[in-house]
């Protein structure tokens, strides 16, 4: 009995970490169609357009950043090795409860500027 538990908690994880990234795959190639439509579209009447300010950029990563991933995602896995192994593990507690209560102040901060 158990174990089924433990199988569907395995298979709950897997599908939160599987189903946002095979979505946001598919969303993210409908907004790079549409993106190219709009630009073949106004490219077609540029000359009719009244507002030259209008430009609709979309967002690339370069090429050098994309050879620089691999290098900082290294740099982060191996800050948090030397962390995790030579700090105290209450010293690690004490960081993480900082860090979590100053990005939830400044996420509530920015949710009640909206308001």
């Amino acid at each position: 009995m158990a174990e089924a538990g433990l199988f569907a908690a395995y298979a709950a994880i897997g599908t939160m970490a599987v189903a946002p990234i095979y979505f946001g795959s598919f969303s993210s190639l409908d907004r790079l169609k549409s993106t190219h439509k709009k630009k073949r579209d106004h490219d077609e009447f540029t000359e009719f357009s009244d507002s030259e300010d209008e430009e609709d950029e979309t967002e690339a990563v370069s090429t050098e950043d994309a050879y620089m991933f691999p290098v900082y995602g290294s740099i982060a896995l191996f800050s948090m090795y030397l962390v995790f192994k030579y700090l105290n593990t209450d010293w690690v507690n004490y960081l993480l409860s900082a860090y979590f209560a100053v990005l939830g102040v400044a996420a509530l901060a920015q949710v009640g500027v909206r308001i």
